[in-house]
């Protein structure tokens, strides 16, 4: 992240950082210099992730937005005492490589912003992850995750919001009992399909709930999956591809879907409560492609059982 080089202790309660004075000139120019320094790297500069957490959150943040160039740092320095100038805004030299995108196409971010960057969040905003510990503080905070979610859903962006059982301040790693999920084949998963999308992947199942085997399902709970890239919706909405049905009779629960999420999760309301103490099925078949025409690889099914 953007340090202050000047802070008197790397824990002092204050300017430990300069992400909101400097910071969008500071990772711009460092995506420049990878744009121009491509061939060196050997670097496909068409399809750039970023991951970011806590203080290194900011730079995933303000680059998500597509339009981030146009942009302004979010805050400027006071000025100086009457008669001597005013600070200018942000780094006063001229901003190197120029000539150069700074753009990603995807992103993770995770525990550190909120309440500022809100306003960050665009409806073309890059498909990301926000992540966040069951144990860390930002969880529960007014400033903090809940206010940056809340943001991405008002705009319907790609996004998955990863809750993360058991962990804290951390990445995501280790397997999550109350989601289903491996959260590194989660994330990894997720990148593969905005950044080898020359490899025409096939679509994925990232998370769908209730999880597999899960038990003691209220009958008003949501009933979801989500996938990466984005989906034909088609496919589900006025398709058969993803069903709900009751077990062992395998009888068709009527209801309707709804996508949100930038068109990567599916929502489905019964027309009924579900019944309690039974055992239901959500299959997500090979029926499901994304927008490219691609066909979901593998079929999931995810079993559930509703509280007596």
């Amino acid at each position: 992240h953007c340090f202050n080089p000047i802070v008197q202790h790397y824990w002092h309660c204050g300017p430990f950082t300069l992400d909101h004075w400097n910071g969008l000139a500071c990772y711009t120019a460092a995506m420049r210099y990878l744009y121009k320094n491509a061939d060196l790297y050997s670097m496909d500069t068409d399809h750039i992730g970023m991951m970011g957490i806590s203080k290194g959150q900011y730079a995933v943040t303000r680059l998500s937005d597509p339009n981030h160039a146009g942009t302004a740092e979010s805050k400027k320095f006071s000025s100086f005492p009457a008669g001597f100038g005013t600070f200018p805004d942000g780094t006063p030299q001229a901003q190197p490589w120029q000539g150069y995108p700074s753009r990603i196409h995807c992103g993770w971010q995770g525990m550190g912003m909120g309440l500022w960057e809100r306003e960050y969040i665009t409806p073309d905003y890059v498909p990301t992850i926000l992540a966040c510990g069951e144990n860390d503080r930002d969880v529960i905070t007014d400033v903090g995750t809940p206010i940056f979610l809340k943001a991405l859903e008002a705009m319907n962006t790609n996004h998955v919001y990863l809750f993360m059982e058991g962990l804290g301040h951390s990445f995501s790693y280790g397997y999550d009992n109350r989601l289903g999920v491996d959260r590194h084949r989660l994330v990894n998963d997720f990148f593969d399909r905005y950044l080898k999308s020359e490899d025409k992947l096939p679509p994925v199942v990232l998370i769908a709930s209730p999880r597999d085997g899960a038990e003691g399902v209220s009958s008003s709970e949501a009933i979801w999956v989500q996938f990466a890239p984005v989906i034909d919706e088609t496919t589900i909405l006025s398709g058969r591809a993803v069903q709900v049905a009751t077990l062992p009779d395998r009888q068709d629960v009527k209801g309707s879907w709804a996508v949100s999420h930038g068109g990567t999760k599916f929502t489905f309301t019964p027309d009924a409560p579900l019944a309690p103490g039974r055992q239901y099925e959500l299959a997500v078949t090979t029926g499901v492609k994304d927008k490219a025409g691609t066909a979901l690889q593998d079929a999931r099914t995810f079993r559930f059982q509703t509280a007596p």
